[in-house]
């Protein structure tokens, strides 16, 4: 539940929060794995020692396998597994098809609880249920997840106690969400000042506007995605990096940020082979609309 309900709340903006820190994480055989993951290397190879290290116990491995997992971050290969060997390789036992690695660790870590819903549970999660979520993400530091949730809550729309746009409203300016919140806190404003869309709240309007004044600038949340513009498409790297992040839905830090802040910060993350790789996966299906903005672009995500 939201904690304070009143507009007011968004003219301090919270203290960074201390990124969370995971049980295992420094734990020799977690550190290999994860390099071998950023990597991309051998993502099978990868895949397995996580398993092995989740298998065993290890709760960061459990975090950020099932993460990944639930994310749709896994090599083709995988689906070409017998089930049992697929099932094996990504789940931990339990049902007939398995059950999620962050299930598990979230029976020991409400962080980890909190990743469950934003990656496995959003579709069945009722409002409350996610801002409970989205609370403890921003008090864990993790700007990512936090991001992700933020906006399926938004999306959601409407005011009051659970309100997606309420929400946004009172916590867009977060400081763990690093000003990625200012899309959805502009979206907001346009949605309130334009009489055609019939939404109107005074209260709201002046919570939006303060927390927009209050976030530092916020012209390097397409950074990541015009890296890789400047990398792999330099003679076209402005209609780049405008292609990728249009096709991001203008939320670039949805797809940018790391999946697991506490266990990847999302600056090793970007700058990895694994970024490159789960940028295409995840925009691999807008390719073609891409193309009609910029061909270039189009062929570092196909």
């Amino acid at each position: 539940m939201l904690r304070a309900f009143a507009f007011v709340f968004v003219l301090s903006t919270p203290v960074a929060a201390e990124v969370h820190a995971w049980d295992g994480a420094d734990d020799p055989g977690f550190a290999a794995a994860r390099e071998d993951w950023l990597s991309g290397s051998d993502d099978m190879a990868a895949l397995a020692r996580l398993a092995d290290l989740a298998a065993a116990g290890n709760l960061a491995a459990q975090v950020l396998l099932g993460t990944v997992v639930a994310a749709g971050l896994v090599p083709e290969a995988v689906d070409a597994l017998p089930r049992a060997e697929r099932i094996a390789l990504t789940r931990a036992p339990g049902g007939l098809s398995g059950t999620s690695w962050l299930r598990v660790a979230g029976q020991a870590d409400p962080v980890a609880g909190a990743l469950e819903t934003v990656t496995v549970g959003s579709q069945q999660a009722t409002p409350a249920e996610m801002l409970a979520a989205l609370e403890t993400l921003l008090a864990a530091g993790e700007t990512g997840p936090s991001m992700r949730i933020m906006t399926g809550l938004y999306n959601i729309g409407g005011f009051g106690p659970t309100g997606g746009w309420t929400v946004t409203a009172l916590l867009g300016g977060h400081s763990t969400l690093q000003g990625h919140g200012a899309p959805l806190l502009s979206g907001l404003r346009d949605i309130l000042t334009d009489p055609s869309t019939g939404v109107s709240d005074r209260m709201a309007l002046a919570a939006v506007k303060a927390a927009l004044a209050a976030l530092p600038r916020t012209d390097d949340l397409d950074a990541p995605l015009a890296a890789v513009c400047a990398a792999g498409c330099p003679a076209t790297a402005e209609a780049c990096t405008e292609a990728l992040v249009q096709a991001t839905g203008g939320l670039p830090g949805f797809l940018t940020l790391s999946p697991v802040e506490g266990l990847v910060d999302s600056a090793t993350y970007q700058s990895s082979p694994r970024f490159a790789a789960d940028l295409r996966r995840r925009l691999s299906a807008a390719a073609d609309s891409v193309a009609g903005r910029d061909a270039c672009a189009a062929t570092l995500i196909r």
